[in-house]
């Protein structure tokens, strides 16, 4: 840098005469280098003609970039953007590598009445109520894009709407507090809303809450990824207290019909858009469905898929429409169109135009063809105000972290079909543990593994997150690993027990640090020890294995100290009416055995089972969610009545009151333990 003196008015035509940086003048670099700008921005004391060069900076707004004299302007625009009782206004020129603007421009805006220049001196801010004034003035000065007369209105009505009031006599006991609220916004919204709570939140739960709040519009249709349809049927059993076996249908096939007799039908997305579509959209009597709940709604992203244009009518037409994703958009902006057109009233606004304030789009070549396609987003704060503001509630774990287990253990039931689940069904009741543990262990995987498939698969579709999913047979893990293959390339690794060990860490960390690396293949067996797999928020074990320290020790590799999340979910995959789950119940045996050895208190795995309906009421009112909330929020007179437990337990997490245990049994269970250590130690 060069030049002397030179301290005018740092507004005046003749500031930076004498200031030049790399032979370039402080007015062109205002204009062109913002690096330097920053630094400049960044001294404590500048002097001589720096210091009016800061000072001219400071009056125009840091990160306003202004153009040499001759720059054309003509593709500036001037946009308007919502922001609750506030709209800023900042400029854009799509067609330029950044939003110039002049400085007489500039500063016009900011003389305006009510303006305010925003924390990162990227745009002027306008009190709401000043909108259509101020919108005036601005058409005066160039092109404006002004918010939406759609966006208002849907503000204005979400700002006016009062819903209904939570009837308490209808919730299950157990719902955490933020899982109240959940229920609460579902009913001030009407039964319709978007629950977006970040994965591991009990977002099933909520649904099925918000559900039984409006009991006169039943039966309820529940559409889900096809692995999920097990697990929709246990929860709804397992937390709707008066339900019946009988009462919840799951569509297995399309020639199936809704039976007259149920209260609820769990089908998939791929049924409800099959050949067969048109008797699943109407309830046995004919008339249309009133309560539906869509989950991973964003399987319902796209306008060209069938199963988007089945389902987003019913949606409409229903009285309440519950819409459940951790993920509502996967890629782009355009992805929540169809949603919104489904779930929020009165929403009638064309892709073109949702494109046109929410997307940047962009002509692609295409097999030879110009295609415009959005590539990013445009206005996505007053899009993540407009969702907040009508139909989402989204939490994360860091919000609730409080009142959540650190590490939460759930049963996945899946579905096995064929004549060797028939074989496996037949002989399960009378299996020894020993017989389980050898060649009819190597039959379960076979049964189980085309469900654990397709589940995997649908939870790579649905979940951002890093996980971390065990097995134990060499043919499980080789069909696991073509289907990472196939949705991830090359995005996993997998450790088992042909890896060397000099390799491990270097997978390992692959694994922990790199981005694109989403999941970890391991063996419970070969990789349950001695690794850090921390990077990982939700284990999966796709196999059971029958020690119960082998399975501590697995999912031990994520939830460790040095991870980065402070909750982590772990998911066993389990075939009902068959061994796998009589392996699941041996391990809960062994772990209230070990745990009262070793520890001195008796635990469970704690994830939950199947409840008879006899048992629900004690159950629910000693659930999880209510035994492990760090710091439990205020309880009122009301909520305490729906939270009061008959029941006590020395645990934490039980979901059901242990047995007692019989001495000759313990006996024999710590020889099966011993014996599955020394097996253990020999494989690893």
């Amino acid at each position: 840098m060069s030049g002397k003196g030179g301290h005018g008015d740092a507004s005046g035509d003749d500031v930076f005469t004498c200031g030049k940086h790399k032979g370039v003048s402080f007015r062109e670099v205002a204009g062109k280098d913002a690096q330097y700008s920053d630094w400049a921005m960044k001294l404590e004391n500048p002097r001589g003609c720096l210091q009016d060069f800061v000072r001219f900076l400071r009056s125009t707004g840091k990160t306003v970039k202004i153009p040499p004299p001759d720059k054309a302007a003509s593709d500036l625009v001037l946009v308007c953007q919502a922001a609750g009782d506030e709209f800023l206004v900042f400029p854009e020129m799509p067609n330029a590598k950044g939003n110039w603007i002049p400085r007489h421009l500039w500063t016009a805006i900011g003389s305006l009445p009510g303006a305010c220049l925003s924390l990162d001196r990227k745009s002027w801010i306008f009190p709401m109520q000043s909108y259509q004034s101020i919108l005036s003035e601005l058409r005066k000065l160039g092109s404006v894009e002004g918010i939406p007369s759609w966006v208002r209105s849907l503000l204005e009505k979400a700002k006016h709407q009062r819903g209904h009031e939570v009837q308490e006599a209808r919730l299950p006991a157990g719902l955490m507090e933020y899982q109240l609220e959940g229920v609460s916004a579902g009913m001030r919204r009407e039964g319709r809303i978007l629950l977006a709570d970040e994965m591991g939140l009990g977002k099933t739960l909520q649904a099925l809450s918000l559900a039984a709040q409006y009991r006169e519009e039943w039966p309820v249709l529940v559409v889900c990824p096809s692995s999920l349809r097990w697990v929709w049927q246990e929860q709804a059993q397992t937390w709707l207290s008066d339900l019946q076996p009988s009462d919840v249908q799951v569509i297995e096939k399309g020639s199936q019909n809704l039976s007259t007799d149920a209260k609820m039908f769990i089908i998939s997305y791929h049924l409800m858009a099959g050949a067969n579509k048109e008797k699943f959209q109407f309830r046995p009597d004919g008339k249309p469905h009133r309560m539906i709940i869509a989950d991973e709604s964003h399987c319902i992203k796209d306008w060209s898929a069938v199963r988007t244009q089945t389902l987003v009518p019913l949606l409409q037409k229903a009285s309440r429409a519950i819409l459940l994703s951790g993920t509502p958009t996967r890629n782009t902006p355009e992805e929540l169109h169809p949603q919104l057109c489904g779930v929020l009233p009165g929403f009638h606004v064309t892709m073109a135009e949702f494109r046109s304030r929410y997307c940047v789009m962009q002509l692609q070549n295409c097999r030879g063809l110009q295609v415009s396609r959005c590539v990013g987003a445009r206005c996505a704060s007053e899009l993540n105000m407009l969702l907040s503001s009508t139909v989402m509630t989204r939490r994360l774990k860091s919000e609730v972290c409080k009142q959540l287990p650190d590490k939460r253990r759930r049963r996945v039931p899946l579905h096995g079909t064929g004549k060797l689940m028939k074989e496996i069904a037949s002989k399960s009741e009378d299996l020894m543990e020993d017989e389980v543990a050898g060649n009819f262990f190597y039959k379960i995987a076979q049964a189980k593994l085309p469900a654990v498939k397709e589940y995997i698969s649908e939870l790579l579709d649905r979940v951002d997150e890093k996980v971390l999913i065990f097995a134990h047979h060499k043919f499980v893990m080789d069909d696991i690993s073509a289907i990472l293959t196939k949705h991830l390339k090359a995005g996993f690794v997998r450790i088992d027990g042909s890896v060397a060990a000099s390799q491990r860490p270097v997978l390992v960390k692959r694994f922990q640090e790199e981005a694109s690396c989403r999941v970890a293949l391991v063996s419970i067996t070969a990789g349950g020890e001695g690794l850090t797999m921390s990077a990982a928020s939700l284990v999966v074990f796709a196999e059971l294995y029958w020690v119960p320290g082998a399975i501590e020790q697995a999912e031990a590799r994520a939830h460790r100290i040095g991870s980065t999340h402070s909750k982590i979910v772990v998911e066993f995959l389990v075939l009902p009416s068959s061994a796998d789950e009589k392996i699941y119940g041996t391990l809960q045996q062994k772990k209230m055995v070990t745990s009262q050895v070793v520890d001195g208190v008796s635990e469970t795995l704690n994830a939950p089972t199947h409840i008879p309906n006899t048992q629900k009421r004690a159950v629910f009112q000693t659930s999880e969610v209510t035994k492990r909330a760090a710091e439990p929020a205020e309880v009122t007179p009301k909520r305490a009545r729906s939270m009061r437990s008959p029941v006590k337990h020395s645990s934490e997490e039980h979901e059901e009151t242990p047995p007692p245990v019989d001495r000759s049994r313990v006996e024999a269970l710590l020889q099966a333990i011993a014996k599955g250590r020394e097996h253990l130690e020999g494989t690893t």
